[in-house]
């Protein structure tokens, strides 16, 4: 057996098998050394790079490599393990920019380590410069192969511009240039420097969606900065992506700053619906003139009554909405706006309000739009409104089987007092 696998089969025996420090010098002295032990612990530990760059350090005589020279024989017998060693040491030095621990890495790592894609990533994600300029030029050197598009991407991102400048200038080929991504994501950060720098160098790489991106993430400065450079922008489609954040303070800023602008009626309709419906009623107060044509519609869905009267009281309120807004709060079994509303309608009342609360099984509404129309009641339309109830009657299981009886017997009972 030859010294050098003796060392080997010591080494694996001893379980220290992580330690390339000390594989190094046992193959080169066949002793042990202090730093063998303590890199595996350190490593194994999650040790920051600072403390691994001390642990070199304190053993500077037995950790050294010369940068740029290579022990091809001691590498040709590490083990796996052991490879996995450097790159972890190699990745947390490029993380937190150690140069010392980078170099030494690359001057004992075998020919063709994959982790130096790594530690170049985890370099350029953390505006690690220097860092940046030692792996940059191993990873040509060693030909592995790497999308130099997605450190540029991911260093705009980060909002790293002076790494996004480096890789800019050292790029392998004029072809080579961020994605559209890269904006969205400096977008969403609000990193309006890597925006400048995008839109500078790479104006044909400007994704349309930076301000939605920027409105959904709260980053308000880039949208300021976005509108104050006269950047071309969808300001109705920023404010959807603002309502679905429930940012109200930059929902009322985008009014102010696109006077003619506002939210489609879908949408307030959805957010008055939901959880939201609180957002949706202060922003028809804050503009009424803007959401007067469907102001009372959206005060039904989010059962705002002071909306609708505030509208009404203000002369905002559009009565061509009345009557869809009664008919919207029979369906929903809201009486008191469809009280309200046909008070404020001078008592109209439509009787497409009937049957959509029929047809929900609102008892309460049902008998106060009978009342208030005496066409209603006659022997025909009551015995119209149980045939209509006798057909849609829900299983006897059902949340709705309970109400659907109950009208059902009053309707009897109003035919009973007719005949």
């Amino acid at each position: 057996m030859s010294g050098l696998t003796a060392v080997d089969v010591v080494i694996r025996e001893r379980e220290e098998i992580a330690a390339l420090p000390g594989v190094v010098l046992m193959i080169r002295r066949f002793a042990d050394t202090p730093v063998l032990a303590k890199l595996r612990r350190a490593v194994g530990a999650n040790a920051t790079a600072l403390e691994i760059e001390r642990l070199l350090l304190a053993h500077e005589e037995d950790a050294r490599l010369d940068p740029g020279t290579r022990d091809e024989q001691a590498a040709s017998v590490l083990t796996r393990e052991q490879v996995a060693l450097v790159q972890r040491v190699l990745v947390t030095g490029a993380k937190h920019g150690s140069e010392g621990i980078v170099r030494w890495c690359l001057g004992v790592a075998p020919r063709g380590v994959v982790a130096v894609n790594g530690a170049l990533r985890a370099a350029v994600n953390g505006g690690q410069l220097g860092a940046v300029r030692l792996l940059h030029p191993q990873v040509t050197r060693f030909g592995l192969g790497f999308a130099e598009e997605l450190l540029l991407d991911l260093a705009a991102a980060r909002g790293h511009v002076h790494v996004l400048e480096w890789l800019h200038e050292n790029r392998r080929g004029s072809a080579v240039r961020c994605s559209s991504a890269a904006s969205e994501e400096a977008a969403k950060a609000g990193h309006v420097d890597s925006l400048q720098w995008i839109r500078a160098m790479y104006p044909e790489q400007w994704s349309s969606l930076v301000l939605d991106c920027a409105a959904v993430y709260g980053q308000r400065h880039v949208v300021e900065w976005l509108i104050e450079a006269q950047i071309p922008v969808c300001a109705a489609r920023a404010m959807l992506a603002v309502a679905k954040k429930l940012d109200l303070d930059l929902l009322v800023w985008l009014h102010d700053k696109y006077q003619g602008e506002r939210l489609p009626l879908w949408s307030l309709k959805t957010m008055a619906s939901t959880s939201q419906r609180v957002l949706a009623s202060q922003l028809v107060r804050r503009f009424p003139s803007r959401y007067a044509a469907y102001g009372v519609v959206i005060g039904v869905l989010s059962g705002d009554l002071e909306l609708m009267r505030s509208l009404a009281a203000s002369g905002r309120r559009e009565k061509s909405e009345a009557k869809k807004a009664m008919c919207l709060a029979a369906r929903l079994g809201r009486l008191d706006m469809v009280c309200w509303l046909s008070g404020a309608s001078e008592g109209l009342v439509p009787t497409k309000a009937l049957w959509d609360a029929l047809r929900c099984g609102h008892v309460d509404v049902i008998r106060w739009v009978v009342a208030q129309k005496p066409e209603l009641r006659t022997r025909e339309r009551l015995r119209e409104m149980r045939s209509t109830v006798r057909k849609q009657q829900p299983q006897p299981n059902s949340s709705s089987f309970g109400a659907s009886e109950l009208l059902s017997h009053w309707l009897d009972e109003q035919l009973c007092l007719i005949e």
